[in-house]
Order: C-alpha cells, then structure tokens, then sequence
C-alpha cells in the first residue's frame, strides 16, 4: 500500500467530522480566552487544548498534503486552510504580533468543512461580477440623486447637502433608514414643499429596488450552483446505474456461457456414450460374421 493510499483516510467524512468538532470546541476555547476572571489553571488549560488543536490542524494538512500531492494546492479551500493555520505561526514578539490575536479566524475553517456553508460562499464569489456592474448603477444614481439635493437643497441645509460629498453621506444614511424621516426629510420638506418626491423616488430606487436586484443576483447565482450540483449527481447515478448494469450483463453472459458449456459437456458425454456402444455394437457383428464364416 502506497503512502498516499495510507494517508488518504483523512479525507473520509468520520475524520472531516472530527476535525469539525476540534474547529467549533476550539473556537468556544479562544471566547473563553477573551474573559478577565477566568483562573490561572483554566487559562493555561485553554492554551495547552489551544496547542493541541493547532497540532492536530497541522497534521490535518500535512496528511491532506501526501494524499493529495499536488492537487492540494489546486483547492482554494486548502489552500485557505493553509493561510489560516499558518497565521497561528507569527511570532509573539514580532511587529505583527497583532496577527496572533486572529487566531479566532480558524473558526472559518467551518465554512470550508460544512457543505452547505461553502455553496453560499461559492454563490457570493460568483455573484460578484454582476454585483459589480449593479454597484456601478448605484454609484451612478447616487452621483444623480447628490448633484440634485446639493442644487436644490444646499444653500438652506449645508449640513446635510451643502456639499456633492456631504449630499452623498446623507444620501446613504437615508438609504439605510437611519434617522431619515424626522432628522432629515420632515426638515427638508418643511422649507421645500415638493421634497417628498426627491426623497420617496430616492428611496423606492435604491434602498427597495437595488436591494432586491442584490438579492437576486445572490440568489441566482446559488440556484445555478444547486442546478449544477443537481445535474452532477444525476450524471453520478446514471455513471453508476450504467456500471451496475455492466455487471449485471456480465454476470448474465457468464452464467449462459457457463449453461453452453454445460450443455456442451452433456452433448459431448452423450457422443462419448454413442460412440462406445456402436463400437461393442461392431465387436459383436464381427464375432457374428466370424462364427458364420466357420466351416462347418
């Protein structure tokens, strides 16, 4: 047995499922950490377990790492992995100190663990290009909605619109719904009386409409992720029923040759038979025909 082969029960789900526990019980350890009244022992405990985890999390990777070669690094939920635990490496007294404090980022490591997890990640990163240009459209509203409120607004309320970067900010806020209404709208519109319009167009456009077309932009791209999934495991089962019943075949053709030959050795035993009663058959006419020969 090859020293891949050996190492490749790490990938099966029973040790999956327990390195899953050893990432969710750690992740509890370094909250317990965080506490000022925990004792002495209980701190040097929650280290000593804090060592063992990254050890285990280690040998984790490094099995992976033989099992897989080097096809390891072609995951980038390996590869993720990988940067994760080796942030656990930074030196204590070194100026990126501050980098051992994110050991709690192991906690991520759920996301490349949990299935369901992972295809909402995968759903995000494919979703970003159509995120991107939808970005783009709202930038663009914004920069409308800004140079409006500025021209109409800004000579009375400076604070809030007075300038394209001040106008922006509240434009934002508003998009939010924080404090829009009475700390914003209801004092605009008491000096300008059509306001409303301004800010119920603004509203309806990108905190209603925008927000609902990046939801289903996410949402797309995850109903694709599970329609390819889907189809994966149909083209698995079709794989496996057209293997099955290859063997099915198999077997089925084996037990007719295996019934011809059969039939063949009965044919065969039966000529066999045939051939030595005609032989005892001739014997016996030749004794006959020898005795009528005789003189008498």
């Amino acid at each position: 047995m090859s020293l891949a082969k050996s190492c490749s029960f790490i990938l099966s789900t029973k040790a999956q499922l327990i390195i899953l526990v050893i990432i969710f019980l750690n992740a509890i350890s370094l909250g317990i950490e965080t506490s000022k009244t925990i004792s002495p022992s209980l701190r040097s405990a929650l280290d000593c377990f804090d060592s063992l985890a990254l050890g285990i999390y280690v040998l984790e990777l490094s099995l992976k790492h033989v099992a897989l070669g080097f096809r390891f690094w072609k995951s980038g939920w390996n590869v993720f992995d990988f940067i994760i635990v080796a942030i656990s490496f930074v030196p204590a007294g070194s100026s990126l100190s501050i980098l051992r404090g994110l050991r709690i980022l192991r906690v991520l490591r759920l996301v490349s663990s949990i299935r369901p997890l992972k295809r909402i990640v995968v759903g995000l990163l494919q979703s970003i290009p159509g995120i991107g240009w939808l970005t783009v459209l709202v930038m663009i509203n914004f920069y409308l909605f800004a140079v409006i409120g500025t021209n109409f607004f800004g000579e009375k309320f400076p604070e809030f619109f007075g300038t394209i970067g001040a106008s922006s900010y509240t434009l934002f806020q508003i998009m939010t719904l924080e404090s829009w209404s009475m700390g914003i709208a209801r004092p605009v519109t008491a000096q300008f009386e059509y306001a409303y319009i301004y800010f119920i167009i603004f509203i309806l456009l990108n905190t209603f409409v925008m927000l609902n077309l990046f939801v289903g932009i996410i949402v797309s791209a995850m109903s694709s992720i599970e329609d390819s999934e889907a189809e994966d495991k149909k083209l698995k089962a079709q794989d496996k029923a057209a293997r099955e019943e290859g063997l099915r075949a198999d077997k089925a053709s084996g037990a007719d040759l295996s019934d011809a030959m059969a039939e063949r050795a009965e044919v065969l035993a039966e000529v066999k038979l045939l051939r030595e009663q005609l032989e005892v058959s001739l014997e016996k006419i030749a004794e006959l025909e020898g005795r009528l020969q005789a003189p008498r």
